[in-house]
Parts: structure tokens; sequence; C-alpha cells
């Protein structure tokens, strides 16, 4: 056999055996084919909402806490705050310490505070003339229901009214019947001819009929009354039996009748762009809450007169006194004096006062009438009237049986 033949065979053979052995071995685990790991989307980093802070209406008053009215207004404004879960409240200024009586309705009107209370309409005559209405002397009777629910209607429906309002550059929160008005003096007054000569505290209407008797009325407000008498520059003032306590009257003046001289409007304002700027369901909260406080205020107010004369009686020495029906009659027929006044002046004026004195009077004769629950009920009639809704925020307090002093409590008010 030939070398180069002899080389073939060699060659073939080591191939041969490198075919067997690797056809013997064990096959080499096949590993699989990972899925392509799918790229996460980028998630932008996240901006915080900005907090809601809540709105808080800055309030001007010039009464100190602790009277009827404000007392009755916080626990008022607390429900507000818990009925929108404390977007919205009111911080109280009060005592004057935000605006003086007098300049609170120019500061709100100026946008120098959003909100506050004009005490009463004869602290600006020019400027609402015939919402003088309101404060004049012995005005049909003494319904304090009644009397908040004719001003609720009127103002609603009778133009001159809500022109004078609207054009005086502020938008009303609520226009209020207040427990009404009394003499509270250092010497008794029983009888008409008891004014005659003496300084009575008073303005108004009020002022006019007092000057009638031969009294001196004298133009200061509530605030300044307790210094007056106490240094006999009055000899008595025109109060409301539920503040004499929270100004201390009684320590300074003895005497008291409790004859109803008047039924006055406070007026809670708000600036109108203030109130527009608001969210749609504090407009309507505020809408209805003007309801509500005449409500409480006839709670917290007149219901109290009689118990506030008495702890009087008792701890101060306060002597009530209350004219007979035959004196009290003469006393209104001299008011009616006043009427005449008010009307002859604003019909110089092109208005027909007597028109809208009439329909106070026959709007207050067919509520007097009313039982509560029918007086409040034509208030949610009236109200869908003319803002097209019915009661939403504040149905249950309005319409419902719970009473104010029950909500004073529950909410904490001291």
């Amino acid at each position: 056999m030939s070398k180069r033949r002899w080389l073939y065979l060699v060659v073939a053979a080591v191939c041969l055996f490198s075919l067997i052995v690797v056809g013997c071995a064990k096959p080499a685990p096949i590993t699989p084919t990972q899925p392509a790991t799918p790229t996460q989307p980028t998630t932008p980093p996240t901006t915080p909402s900005p907090e809601v802070k809540p709105v808080v209406l800055n309030w001007a008053d010039p009464s100190a806490y602790g009277t009827g009215r404000t007392v009755m207004q916080a626990t008022w404004g607390k429900l507000l705050e818990e009925k929108t879960k404390g977007k919205f409240r009111f911080e109280w200024y009060w005592a004057q310490s935000l605006a003086k009586a007098l300049d609170i309705y120019d500061g709100v009107k100026g946008g120098l505070y959003p909100a506050g209370i004009n005490a009463v309409f004869t602290y600006h005559p020019k400027t609402w003339p015939i919402y003088q209405l309101v404060e004049l002397p012995i005005l049909f009777g003494t319904n304090g229901m009644a009397h908040g629910l004719v001003r609720y209607e009127m103002y609603h429906t009778v133009p001159e009214l809500k022109a004078e309002i609207e054009g005086s550059g502020i938008r009303p929160l609520w226009h209020s019947a207040y427990e009404p008005t009394c003499f509270m003096s250092k010497v008794p007054i029983e009888k008409w001819e008891d004014l005659k000569g003496l300084r009575i505290g008073t303005k108004g209407p009020l002022a006019e009929w007092v000057k009638l008797g031969g009294a001196v009325p004298m133009g200061i407000t509530t605030y300044e009354y307790y210094e007056a008498l106490q240094k006999g520059t009055v000899d008595a003032v025109t109060s409301y039996p539920t503040t004499f306590g929270a100004f201390k009257l009684a320590e300074v003046a003895k005497y008291a009748n409790k004859s109803p001289l008047q039924v006055y409007c406070t007026m809670g304002i708000i600036n109108p762009d203030v109130y527009k700027k608001l969210p749609a369901e504090f407009q309507q909260l505020l809408d209805e809450a003007w309801i509500l406080y005449q409500k409480w205020t006839y709670e917290a107010q007149w219901e109290m007169v009689d118990s506030e004369l008495e702890r009087l009686h008792k701890e101060n020495g306060l002597t009530v006194l209350e004219c007979t029906p035959e004196e009290y009659a003469r006393w209104r027929e001299q008011a009616q004096l006043v009427w005449e006044k008010y009307i002859t002046g604003l019909e110089a004026q092109g208005v027909d006062a007597r028109g809208i004195l009439n329909t106070y009077e026959s709007l207050y004769k067919k509520y007097a009438n009313y039982t509560p629950k029918q007086i409040y009920e034509r208030y949610a009639e009236l109200y869908k009237k003319f803002y097209g809704r019915d009661l939403t925020y504040l149905r249950e307090e309005i319409l419902g049986d719970k009473k104010y002093l029950e909500y004073k409590e529950m909410l904490g008010i001291k």
C-alpha cells in the first residue's frame, strides 16, 4: 500500500471517530430567547395642587361681643362655616375695632373691608331717605316675625326700595326686624307729659317724635349711652332690652318702660364686587342665610325681652314700667304725625311714600295673623320666586323645628 493511500485511511478513521464521540455526547441545553423588556413610560414629576384657601371675610361691627345680636350672629356665622366644611367664614371685628359705627357703610362701599353691619338706617338719612320707613315710631304692631317678612318681601318687590339700596353701592345680606326699642331712663317715663324737658339720647324719626313731647333729642350712638347717662348729659335713652345688660346701662339708669317705640332695622352689607367674586355656592348660601338670620333674630331677641328685663330687675334693681293701653294710644297718635312728615317730605321728591307705607301696613296685617310655620313657609315661597330655586343649604334650619338656642349649644358658642 502506498504511503499516500495509507495517509488517506488514517485521516478518514480520525474523522469517523470524531463523529461517533460527538453523536454520543449529551446535547447542550437550549437557552430560550428572553422577550425584550418593554420600555416603561417616563412619569413626569407631579406638581402638587395649590392648597385651596378658605374664603375669609373681615366683618366690621360696632357692638361689643356679648349682646343678644352679636352672640346670635356668631352662631349664624359658625353654622355657615360648618356648612362649607370650613371653606367660608367671617372674621368678626367687634366693638368698632375695624371701623366706627358711622363709618362702616362708607368703608364697605369703598372696599376698605368686605362686609359689616349698618346698625341703623338713621345713620345715613340722605343716602337712604325712603328706608327711614323702617325707623318710624310705633309702626303698626310688634310682631317681629311679621315685620321681618314684610321687609324681605318689600325689598324684592318695591322698585324704589331696591333701587335705593343698590344705588348706594352695597349689597344687603339681610334687613332685620330688631327687638323693640324702649326707653331707659334715670327718671320714670310713663306718660306723654313725662317727656317734657328731658334730654334723650336718640336719633332719626324717634328724635322727631320725642321733640313733639317737649324733649330735647341728643344725637349720640348706642355706644356712647353709658358715659352720657353716667355724666348726666342725658336723662334717658332709647335702646333695646337685650342690650341693656351688655352695655351695663342698668348701672346708670334705673327705669325702663318696655312699651315698644320702634322696630328698627339692622342691615348686613357686603361690597358688591366681593359678592360677585364668591363661588356660586357661597353666594347661594348667603342668599338663604338672610332668612335664617331673621328667624334667629326673633328667637335670640324678641323671645328674650321679658327674661332679660327680669334679670336686670333682680341684679341691678331696674324698675320696669309699661304704658296703659290708653296712654300707648296717645303715644301712637303723636307717632302718626312723624309718619306724615316722612310722607310729605318724600312726596316733594316725587316718591309715592304713602303708597309704600300703605303696602307695608297691608302686608304687616296679613302676616301678623300667620303662625311661625306659615311665616317660614312663605319665606321659602318668596325665595323661590325671587331667586328661581328652592332653599337648599339652610332648608332644614329655616323650615325645621329646632330653635336657635339648640344650634348655639351644638356649635359651642359661648
